[in-house]
């Protein structure tokens, strides 16, 4: 009985050892990342991609080496049959053989009984070491991938970052959990203004929308955590959605919509100087809707929303993050 779970044990064990090879390298893919500055949708996307790829590595090494070892086991059961397949010979004369003591036939027959036992032992006790040397395999490749990622991660944070990439980094680690605060921003009339934006977004969530109410554990503990940037001609806003992932898509698209109406009129009444704006809503992990246009004059908010960016990649966001020069 215990050979037979055993050998459910190990197979099990195996796909086990897969997956939490690749959702280990993952996750400590993306909090390296994010540690050392990346933006959330980077990590994001590379830490999904690194985790597929160790993933299909690791399964592909445990298919290899299954093939193996069917083929040593086949190997071995050939030549055990082939041993056997020969009869033994037979005695000469008709002399029977005493009482108690095997003829040369019927040892054959014990042999070949003996062989037919032990075979599927041998096979089962074959597969759980192998098993066990593929799980072995599997958290070396892991441990492996994760050295690389550091040192992968250590090369590209010293490489220079773009024109307010920085910036953006730094709006996109406070939106990330809850600290004291709301709102923030780079002046303090930037920091009124994500307050401000943040509780009448709140607010409004509460009576346009059912989405985002599960009660469950939050990072954001419930607020619109926002983070304004203000220049010298530009409004940049990100706000983190709490429980976005909830929201149907035409919800998210309706919501990012109002969100950039509300950005236009606190822009107007707070920044009248600037002319152009930048709006992302985001997630825990990922961005809904990344939109810049212009700040529109008119009834239409709307009207000054000239792209709506892949939310793949923060590039967009980074002109609107570069810090005015000194007057």
């Amino acid at each position: 009985m215990w050979e037979f779970f055993k050998h459910k044990i190990a197979k099990l064990g195996c796909f086990v050892a897969i997956a939490l090879a690749a959702i280990a390298v993952a996750a400590v893919t993306k909090i390296v990342l994010l540690k050392l500055g990346y933006s959330s949708t980077e990590a994001s996307g590379t830490a999904s991609t690194v985790g597929d790829y160790v993933g299909k590595g690791v399964l592909t090494l445990c298919v290899l080496m299954g093939f193996v070892l069917m083929g040593l086991q086949l190997r071995k059961e050939l030549r055990t049959r082939s041993s056997l397949s020969q009869p033994p010979p037979l005695p000469i004369g008709p002399t029977l053989p005493s009482r108690g003591v095997p003829s040369p036939m019927n040892a054959g027959i014990e042999n070949l009984r003996d062989t037919d036992v032990q075979a599927p032992k041998a096979r089962r006790s074959l597969l759980f070491k192998g098993c066990l040397v593929l799980a072995g395999l599997g958290g070396l490749l892991a441990v492996g991938g994760v050295g690389t990622i550091y040192y992968l991660a250590d090369q590209y944070e010293k490489q220079p970052k773009k024109p307010g990439q920085a910036e953006c980094d730094e709006a996109e680690k406070f939106v990330l959990s809850y600290k004291d605060r709301e709102g923030v921003g780079n002046t303090p009339e930037a920091a009124k203004l994500a307050e401000d934006f943040a509780r009448k977004l709140r607010v409004s969530r509460q009576i346009m929308f059912t989405e985002g109410r599960s009660g469950g554990m939050s990072f954001s503990n419930g607020f619109f955590l926002t983070y304004c940037f203000v220049s010298q001609e530009s409004v940049a806003l990100i706000v983190h959605v709490p429980d976005l992932r909830n929201y149907a898509n035409d919800a998210q698209v309706t919501l990012s919509e109002y969100a950039w109406t509300l950005a236009t009129e606190e822009a107007r009444a707070k920044v009248p100087k600037a002319t152009r704006l930048a709006v992302a809503v985001r997630g825990v992990l990922d961005y809904s809707a990344i939109l810049t246009g212009r700040i529109s004059s008119d009834d239409e908010p709307l009207n000054g929303l000239v792209t709506r960016h892949q939310v793949n990649d923060t590039k967009p966001l980074w002109p609107f993050f570069i810090p005015s020069p000194p007057q």
